[in-house]
């Protein structure tokens, strides 16, 4: 009933900032009425998720935290795990103490488990990828259907890049890749650039309109996995002739003298 109580407070000023827009169509200035609205229910937002966490916070024992922790406000989830693991750990071990027969907090504490052991993973792949370390080979076919190797790669710097065409930072950093390749290319850069589009022949139709003509190929899950990039595009990879990462995800705005820095010595 607290929670209820929480989330239907919030609720309420939704409908209130609402009806505050709709009864008032020949506003003069119908623009900064809308920003105004808009930042009343941005403030809302973070209100609720301020309480649904204090509320866990206080209860951390109670089965209503478990409800809590999978409320949704709309259609919108308040809390994910990515950003409240510490919120899901608390009620997890909480509940599995003082209930430790009960198939709810037994599923709970099991997910959470399986999510740690996951993120575990994800640490450990990233750290694969930082600098000094020796990148993962890849074979993955081409727009024209063939396998491509980044270990064949021969160029002394090779950028390895990691992009999704309706992404639209990924179109930003292309943007810079085509400038930086025209510039090095002949000086001994190639491009690696995965994608991690669903349909190939959109994918193959975009690489060819934009001319692209260094190396594009197409990843699945796993390549998506190894490269940590299931939640995080673009990304950019420097390596040298022997696939030593030279460089992380570093900024495209940077990559210029980068590259440049690398191919005089």
């Amino acid at each position: 009933w607290e929670l209820r109580q929480v989330i239907n407070a919030h609720m309420d000023n939704v409908n209130k900032y609402y009806t505050m827009y709709r009864d008032n169509p020949d506003s003069l200035d119908l623009n900064t009425l809308r920003r105004n609205v808009d930042s009343l229910l941005r403030l809302n937002q973070i209100s609720v998720y301020e309480d649904v966490r204090s509320f866990i916070e206080n209860n951390p024992s109670s089965l209503a935290s478990l409800l809590a922790l999978y409320s949704t406000f709309g259609r919108k989830d308040i809390l994910e795990y990515k950003y409240d693991s510490d919120l899901f750990r608390m009620v997890s071990d909480s509940l599995i103490a003082k209930y430790p027969n009960s198939s709810h907090a037994i599923k709970l504490h099991q997910k959470v488990q399986e999510l740690e052991n996951a993120d575990e993973l994800k640490k450990e792949r990233e750290d694969a990828l930082s600098k000094g370390k020796t990148f993962p080979e890849i074979i993955l076919y081409d727009t024209e259907n063939k396998p491509r190797y980044l270990s064949r790669c021969e160029k002394p710097i090779c950028l390895v890049t990691v992009w999704k065409s309706t992404d639209m930072p990924s179109w930003e950093m292309n943007d810079v890749l085509k400038q930086v390749y025209a510039k090095y290319k002949s000086k001994g850069l190639e491009i690696f650039a995965i994608s991690f589009d669903t349909d190939k022949l959109a994918w193959r139709n975009y690489c060819q309109m934009n001319h692209w003509d260094w190396i594009n190929v197409i990843g699945y899950p796993r390549e998506k996995q190894l490269l940590n990039a299931e939640e995080h595009l673009p990304r950019l990879f420097l390596l040298d002739a022997n696939k030593k990462v030279l460089a992380k995800d570093p900024e495209p705005a940077k990559l210029d003298s980068l590259i440049n820095s690398y191919l005089d010595k």
